[in-house]
């Protein structure tokens, strides 16, 4: 069926402005070709984009955190965190054996007391039910008491290379960093198929509600094994109800690992248009707010460390250099600049034993960098999938935590982008909310977008076409799929939003106010904004 959408602003980053597109079955088509449609829309002048990509989250954590107790909108006092998981458990049965699983506080916004969480803390909202509790950037989280006796965790056991427990006086504070992290998800009930499946129904449809219709996802961890994982996805996708495209970020931390994800078949480019494997993804750092990204030099609120490196750089360099091997993709979470050095390290190594074309090899969120670190990245043919999300909080934190010259040489991603460093945004839900909008907006103005903390690097303000691009035609060479979506355009698969008003002409500090009022997908509405 041809279907004509005409009198609208249709944009495609690039390629400039037309007021109408045509659509048969999945595709666009020439409008030409619709001379005689078998359904007309008229779009009543509203702004037409290419569907949003985010090129970096976490769909099935996103999916549960909205199905759990989200501490995102609690988390301005520790008091106001404690009476919002209380009431949650109060109004929320829980079953035999089940946790309260809660995420998103950050002591960063505490009014009442300036330290993290603890698992006293926990304690006083239950001492019978198991309590997880994450901070919003993923890389720490607290349990309390009864958790700590369920996992058989006690102040002499070890940490795992890569984490640590805290201990502090002898005794343990709840808090598990990074790969330590694994302890926990170990000692809790795994989900199913089913579940994930619920989770991944949830996340795909607040995803559409914010015009999202492809992502870049790291699901695979020590709580969502892989095979449940793509079991629960290749279902969705064959019943053909998958409301979102998905490219896979493996993650897998040792050689054997991912050769027996590889044994089983899976590998860069398994897949199809729904569900397709994409790179190893590994994870070699922390978290700025955590003061666990690695850092060349220490802190300058906490000179008594750098961070973390989660592998020595012997390990990463077997695992890029395994992966490279393989002709496999390779995407790498590094944030601190000493994480970084060790990144380009183990790929110049890799490349210099096994050379790649067009490899797309990437590195995901490049925070804090060097000015003399870009020339090697750009030498080396990497990518960036960056998140501007992150400035509403980080221009507030960012010199505190890093010093005025590192913070102003941190978050470069509109000079990568003019270096010819090819960048894309992403939002790293559930740290962030996955809305588009609110990510141009902060590549756009790169302030808190309430306003009340200034500019970071203004130098670094990316244009309005640059910042939809990021989430549009910038966003699918991550995937190889330049030539499948990403534009509106004959050939194409037919995935657009529409949008209420025209991100290029109203004010940079309004576009987060912009109301998304329908995501189309393969030629057919996944959401319509009824209000």
């Amino acid at each position: 069926m041809i279907t004509l959408f005409r009198n609208g602003k249709v944009f495609t980053p690039g390629l400039g402005n037309s007021d109408s597109f045509a659509v048969d079955d999945n595709r666009f088509i020439p409008v030409e070709q619709a001379a005689a449609p078998d359904r007309i829309v008229d779009l009543k002048g509203k702004f037409v984009c290419p569907g949003f990509i985010d090129t970096h989250l976490h769909l099935i954590g996103y999916g549960r955190a909205l199905c759990c107790c989200d501490l995102n909108e609690h988390t301005g006092s520790l008091q106001e965190m404690s009476d919002y998981m209380r009431e949650y458990l109060d109004r929320t049965p829980l079953q035999e054996g089940q946790w309260l699983f809660a995420r998103g506080w950050n002591d960063d916004c505490f009014t009442d007391v300036r330290r993290p969480v603890n698992r006293h803390d926990l304690d006083l909202i239950s001492t019978e039910v198991p309590i997880y509790a994450g901070r919003t950037c993923g890389h720490c989280v607290c349990v309390n008491t009864k958790a700590l006796e369920v996992m058989g965790v006690t102040v002499d056991t070890p940490a795992p290379e890569g984490g640590r427990i805290g201990v502090e006086n002898g005794e343990l504070t709840g808090m598990f960093f990074d790969n330590a992290i694994n302890i926990v998800r170990n000692g809790m009930p795994n989900p199913d198929v089913e579940e994930i499946k619920v989770y991944i129904m949830a996340a795909c449809r607040a995803l559409n509600s914010f015009g999202v219709t492809s992502v870049m996802t790291d699901d695979f961890t020590a709580l969502y094994r892989w095979p449940k994982v793509t079991k629960a996805y290749r279902q969705l996708a064959d019943d053909g109800i998958l409301p979102v495209r998905v490219y896979q970020q493996s993650y897998f931390d040792t050689p054997g690992k991912l050769d027996e994800f590889n044994n089983a078949g899976y590998t860069t480019g398994t897949g199809d248009d729904m569900y397709r494997i994409g790179p190893l993804k590994m994870i070699a750092d922390g978290a700025v707010g955590a003061h666990t990204a690695f850092l060349s030099e220490p802190y300058t609120d906490m000179p008594d460390t750098c961070g973390t490196a989660i592998y020595t750089q012997e390990v990463l360099d077997q695992m890029i250099g395994l992966a490279n091997r393989k002709d496999m993709q390779i995407a790498i979470h590094a944030i601190g600049d000493g994480c970084v050095d060790m990144v380009l390290s183990a790929y110049e190594k890799a490349f210099a034993e096994h050379p790649r074309v067009d490899h797309r090899d990437t590195l995901i969120h490049c925070l804090v960098t060097r000015p003399d670190q870009l020339p090697r990245m750009k030498k080396l043919g990497l990518r960036v999938h960056f998140q501007s999300a992150f400035l509403d909080y980080h221009c507030r934190i960012a010199e505190q935590r890093l010093g005025h010259e590192r913070a102003m040489n941190a978050y470069a991603w509109k000079t990568m982008r003019d270096m010819g460093i090819p960048v894309s945004n992403s939002s790293d839900a559930p740290v962030e909310v996955p809305a588009p909008l609110r990510g141009i907006q902060l590549a756009v103005t790169r302030k808190s977008v309430d306003g009340t903390a200034a500019p970071l690097n203004p130098a670094e303000c990316f244009t309005v076409e640059e910042a939809i691009a990021g989430y549009t035609t910038d966003a699918v060479y991550g995937s190889f799929d330049e030539k499948v979506k990403g534009q509106i355009a004959p050939g194409f698969l037919a995935d657009f939003t529409i949008l209420d008003t025209d991100p290029m002409t109203c004010s940079p500090d309004e576009i987060v106010k912009i109301k998304v009022l329908e995501t189309w997908m393969n030629g057919k509405q996944i959401y319509g904004n009824e209000g």
